[in-house]
This record gives structure tokens, sequence and C-alpha cells, in this order.
């Protein structure tokens, strides 16, 4: 913390007078100053650019601002977002996921809302996240023209109400998937088929996670990526056992294969775990280990 101040010194002076015989002092009154200090406040680290190529957010981008929302049309698969942050930044990352500043990443959408958490950590430790709802729209089913043409037939009727009904479960489960906090649902790890679309899961997960030392803030799964660890002050190392989930899965400790890692002395020590399936699916799971 840095602290500015005003210092006044002072200086004391005798004065001595004859008069007549005798000699007279005179003693100025002085007065103390005190010295004031102001504290100058640290700033944690902040994005400097947030961009989906193709796609208006709902708000002109601002380092102040941490949550914006876009829409897209259904035919809309794939995004690519940019983030940027300044030179005093380390690392960020995207639902988990270590991008490069200044760097497009790519990411999948399914139908209704998609929630992307952004993470920037900055060379002091220090984090901002940013939140980004992305709802693409539901897929409509045409009606068939046998349907529009003889309404009464029932065949027709019943493919114009099944059109109906998949209309509405769509906008339900749109509303539904509001209430769904996990910043990883666009990386899901199963491919399934829902709404005439499929869906590519992730097979770059951990299905074991532990530490020699420390408390979790929660309890480890498999498509969670940020914990923070409370370590007593006087840990200088700890020794991290991660698991993959799926065979033929590498796993890199802070960019080498070490498990056992120096804590820092400060107050946070950040370690990032990344486990590659192949060249194209990679997750990133994060540990700050607060002191």
């Amino acid at each position: 913390m840095l602290s500015t101040g005003l210092k006044r010194s002072i200086n004391l002076f005798l004065v001595t007078a004859m008069a007549g015989m005798s000699l007279v002092h005179f003693t100025p009154v002085v007065y103390a100053e005190t010295t004031e200090t102001t504290q100058q406040p640290q700033t944690a680290s902040a994005l400097t650019k947030l961009e989906i190529d193709g796609v208006k957010l709902d708000k002109e981008f601002s380092a102040d601002v941490k949550e914006y929302s876009a829409s897209v049309v259904n035919e809309v698969e794939t995004i690519k977002m940019l983030v940027e942050g300044n030179e005093s930044v380390s690392a960020i990352t995207i639902n988990g996921q270590s991008v490069l500043s200044g760097t497009p990443a790519v990411f999948s959408l399914q139908s209704g809302e998609n929630i992307f958490q952004i993470i920037i950590y900055d060379a002091n430790h220090a984090e901002a996240t940013y939140t980004v709802h992305v709802t693409r729209s539901a897929k409509v089913e045409p009606v068939t023209p046998a349907a529009a043409a003889n309404p009464s037939d029932p065949a027709a009727g019943k493919v114009a109400q099944a059109t109906i009904l998949s209309s509405t479960n769509s906008s339900f489960q749109s509303s539904l998937t509001r209430t769904n906090t996990n910043a990883n649902t666009a990386a899901q790890s199963s491919t399934q088929a829902m709404s005439g679309t499929t869906q590519t899961v992730s097979k770059a997960k951990l299905s074991v996670l532990t530490v020699s030392e420390g408390t979790w803030d929660s309890s480890f799964t498999s498509d969670e990526y940020t914990y923070h660890i409370a370590v007593s002050s006087d840990t200088t190392a700890v020794t991290i056992h991660p698991a993959a989930a799926s065979q033929g899965s590498s796993i890199k400790i802070e960019g080498g294969t070490n498990k056992t890692v120096q804590l820092d002395n400060d107050n946070k020590t950040i370690i990032s775990i990344v486990v590659t399936y192949n060249d194209s699916d990679r997750k990133t799971y994060v540990l700050v280990f607060d002191k």
C-alpha cells in the first residue's frame, strides 16, 4: 500500500533583547502539526475487451460492468468469444477453460440460455468475474402441407398439435435453463440428440482430485472447475492427486507433470491443472490456495 503525506519542520528561534541592564528573553509559542497519510487503494485486474464475433451485446462493454446478455437464432451452433486483459493479467478462463488474452475461443451453444463465466486473474492473485448470457432461439418445426390444407383430418391434427407442444416445451425449457448456474453447461460430456441437433460432449475431465493438505470450499465434481482451498500459513508445499475420467487423457499441473507444487509466501497461490483428451478437447481446473 502506498502512503503519501505532508511533513512540516519546526524552527525554534530564541530572541534575546537588552532592556536597560536586564536581558529579556522571548520564546515564541510553537504549534505541532501531525502528518496526514492517505491510503492508495489497490485495484484488482479487469477485462479491457469483451466481444462475440457477429453478435451484439445488450450493452456497450465497460470494465466496471460485470454482466451482459445476447441473443442468436437457432441456426447459430457456435460462437467465437474474444476477451482481453491488461499487462498485469496472469490467467483468463471461460467456463473453466484457459484462453489467451486477445485470441478468439470457440464455444458450442445449446437451445435456450447458455451461461459463460469469465474469470480473470492478475499477478497479485486478485480475480474479477464477468458473466455473459447467450440465448439461442428454439427450433421451430414447420407445419406439413397436409395439416395446413385439411386441419379436420385426425392425422394432420396430430401433426399440428405435436408442433404446438414442441414449441411450447422449447419455450418452457428455455425459461428453466435460466436457473442453471453451472458455468459449464455448454460443454456437457455426453453426445445427445435434442430438438433434432447433436451436441458433442467433452471427455477432458477429472474423475478424482485431492490434495495432501487443506480445507476445500466445496466438494469436488468433474463439472466444477474452480476451487478455493484454505491451508495453514506455514504450509510451503502440497501434493496434488488428479485422475482422468477418460483413458488416453493427459494431465499437466502448472505446465508439468510434477504432483508436488510449492506455495507462494503471500496469501494466495493459483495452481492450474490442464486435462487434454485430444487437440480440440481440453479443460482447465483451477485451485486457489488461501493462507
